[in-house]
């Protein structure tokens, strides 16, 4: 099964192995990454590569990041960055519950590729409805074909993955970037643009969460609105 593959063992968080990743080490047909089948004690979807990096985590407040590939935690783990991954599916909402349990916003730093914003905005759809206090994330967004292993690996890696997380996003910040709000010219298109992201807001479950939401959005909205008025 792993045959011509470079391994990468996957650990529970008691640092006891149950699985493998297999990368691709040819350009032969077949997929890129293979991971150990599934069965009682092996579920992909509650699993994180490196999760047993939380037990080096002291408080809540500390930095997580879940990033796409195995060698993107390997390069953030080399500067003493905790960071996890999923096995190569999509992320699931009891991956992000998996990591609430230690920090309150872990840090989505996905490729800068269409493919990693797709990743991005999904996430954050799926994590809406759990919102609440010590329930958040924050989000990282690339440049076009970049990736945390290739820029720490890169010409002066330590000061641009310093100078990337420095400009992290709230999820807040993120639900606003993530919806398209080029030409917003008009007031259809402002009022179907504010109609999106309170339909989004809707999906939070804890009313008081939900509520501040709302108030924070639309202060963003009379910001837009006004700007846009101004402009005609």
């Amino acid at each position: 099964l792993f045959n011509n593959r470079l391994m990468f063992p996957i650990k529970d968080k008691l640092s006891r192995t149950m699985g493998f990743g297999g990368r691709k080490l040819d350009n032969s047909e077949g997929p890129k990454y293979i991971n150990s089948w599934e069965n009682d004690f092996f579920k992909k979807r509650h699993i994180l590569y490196n999760m047993d990096c939380s037990n080096r985590i002291k408080n809540k407040s500390e930095a997580l990041y879940i990033v796409e590939g195995y060698t993107d935690v390997i390069a953030l783990n080399k500067l003493g960055l905790n960071a996890v991954a999923p096995l190569g599916t999509s992320i699931s909402l009891e991956q992000i519950a998996f990591t609430w349990n230690y920090v309150n916003d872990p840090i989505l730093f996905l490729d800068g590729d269409s493919a990693g914003i797709k990743a991005s905005s999904r996430v954050l759809d799926v994590v809406l409805p759990e919102l609440g206090p010590g329930k958040s994330l924050n989000f990282i967004f690339l440049d076009s074909k970049e990736d945390p292993d290739n820029i720490i690996n890169g010409a002066n890696g330590i000061e641009r993955i310093n100078s990337v997380i420095e400009k992290k996003n709230t999820l807040f910040e993120a639900l606003i970037l993530l919806e398209d709000s080029n030409e917003l010219n008009s007031p259809e298109r402002l009022l179907e643009y504010k109609k999106k992201i309170i339909a989004k807001i809707n999906l939070i479950k804890d009313t008081e969460t939900k509520n501040l939401y709302k108030l924070f959005a639309n202060k963003r909205f009379k910001s837009l609105f006004t700007n846009r008025v101004n402009h005609q």
